[in-house]
């Protein structure tokens, strides 16, 4: 028995996004570049905001929504894409938005905490190897599915 909503990431990250790409990255040139007021200065914030932008991610585009938009469809296959365009397309990009401002704000952050301007006198290449040797600790930050990550996002105090 295929469980309901079997597809629904495929057809909404997969399809929609393939689909969609050039409106998408249009879209994400028109994202606001990091300001110096907006740097953050620990960690903590850094995990603070990443929190806010994930809440109002759930918020903007909720996932049982998306569920729900694809369950409900019942058009031919080569349609799925521009109706979930329709219905998520416009707030897609704006979470999409969120999220690279966010990194932007980050980056930006720990370039200025880490005095970069001064303290980074050579970038060499990094190989993927040596890239992954560095972040590819499984534990760390794991995937969760939908029906897991609400239970890690509960933080009263953030």
């Amino acid at each position: 028995m295929r469980a309901l909503g079997n597809g629904v990431h495929s057809a909404y990250e997969d399809e929609m996004i393939f689909a969609y790409r050039k409106e998408i990255l249009a879209g994400l040139k028109l994202t606001p570049k990091a300001t110096k007021a907006e740097q953050i200065s620990s960690g903590f914030e850094a995990a603070q905001r990443t929190i806010e932008m994930m809440r109002a991610t759930f918020n903007a585009v909720p996932p049982i929504d998306i569920v729900n938009a694809f369950i409900a469809y019942d058009g031919a296959h080569k349609n799925r894409a521009p109706y979930m365009w329709n219905k998520f397309g416009a707030d897609t990009i704006a979470v999409m938005q969120s999220g690279v401002h966010l990194l932007a704000v980050l980056w930006e952050s720990a370039w200025a905490a880490g005095d970069g301007e001064h303290n980074v006198t050579s970038v060499p290449t990094l190989s993927q190897s040596a890239a992954m040797g560095i972040c590819q600790d499984s534990d760390f930050l794991p995937s969760l599915s939908i029906g897991q990550i609400g239970a890690v996002l509960k933080y009263p105090n953030l």
